[in-house]
């Protein structure tokens, strides 16, 4: 158990993780009202993110609130040295790219978020990507999958970022019966974005951050996430049980995982002894060999009968086809 023990310099106090610069961008009509959910419901968070949509259609640019628009061409993203392309098109790639590039300047972290709706979102969001490893970010994308043949541009923008959470709306549908399917899907990449920003501002009795994000993120592929709540009785094994087999994380083959981080939120008075407990029952679950961190807040706004278990799992087996 000594893996999970607070090291000695934070035995005393509440540490704060490092900030870092974080974007979020909406590629394509699908993305970028993803995106305005994210705004809408707050997202930015004392100002601490910056938002960027992206679309090849003004009208949905003219939709969104995000400080940072950026018109592309249909062709953005495509091979233009064919010969077939015209100059116009040229300098409409050209202009796009040097926003794109100035609009990810000095990201830390940058979360695409996108429904790939047709080949040049997916061109777009590849591009993106690409941009964002120049520039040495961590680079998460979120994806709706509603098409089933949809598997090889995943399989395409994964080879491009460091890892992508798929929301399958097909998986959705015959797990979570009687919800709205995207204010389930808008909820689920907020609950989730938010958990990952927390990680990198949040801090925490035992504190988690950036640098542990590269660890279990850097070139992983496939992530999921799940989030648990638990109060009463039984409030740790409802916390434990209600994340471990949250929605879409449920269906994943976490045995496969290679990453893990485990964010637990507990009232002050909550034991570090039951807190190594759990992160054992939580391992119990994954590969023994699996990278694993494990963070700790101390919430004084939750009562002594509540907990929170936040997981995230990364390296995932590539998902079945649908």
């Amino acid at each position: 158990m000594d893996e999970f023990a607070a090291p000695e310099e934070l035995s005393s106090g509440y540490h704060f993780a490092k900030e870092c610069s974080i974007r979020v961008v909406g590629v394509g009509s699908g993305g970028c009202t993803l995106l305005q959910y994210l705004i809408n419901a707050q997202l930015r968070n004392a100002h601490l993110l910056d938002f960027v949509a992206v679309d090849s259609d003004s009208a949905v640019l003219a939709r969104s609130t995000a400080p940072c628009k950026i018109q592309i061409g249909a062709d953005f993203g495509s091979d233009l040295g064919s010969g077939n392309a015209s100059g116009v098109a040229y300098a409409a790639a050209n202009r796009a790219c040097a926003e794109l590039e100035q609009a990810l300047r000095g990201s830390d972290l940058i979360f695409l978020v996108t429904a790939l709706d047709n080949a040049a979102d997916v061109q777009c969001a590849v591009r993106i990507a690409q941009s964002a490893q120049n520039e040495g970010a961590l680079t998460l994308a979120f994806v709706i999958k509603s098409n089933a043949d949809a598997q090889a541009e995943i399989a395409q923008l994964k080879d491009a970022v460091d890892s992508i959470f798929v929301i399958d709306q097909e998986k959705i549908n015959s797990s979570v019966v009687g919800v709205d399917l995207d204010a389930f899907i808008h909820a689920w990449v907020f609950d989730a974005i938010k958990a990952i920003v927390a990680i990198d501002y949040e801090g925490g009795y035992i504190a988690l951050g950036y640098e542990d994000l590269l660890v279990i993120m850097r070139r992983r592929g496939y992530a999921c996430f799940g989030q648990g709540f638990g109060r009463g009785a039984n409030f740790i094994q409802d916390a434990v049980q209600r994340a471990v087999h949250a929605p879409l994380l449920e269906q994943a083959d976490v045995k496969s995982a290679t990453g893990l981080i485990v964010k637990t939120y507990v009232n002050r008075n909550f034991p570090l002894v039951k807190w190594e407990q759990i992160n054992h029952e939580i391992q119990e679950y994954f590969d023994e060999e699996a990278d694993c961190k494990f963070g700790l807040v101390f919430d004084d706004q939750m009562a002594e009968d509540q907990m929170v278990v936040t997981l995230f799992v990364s390296g995932l087996a590539e998902p079945l086809q649908a």
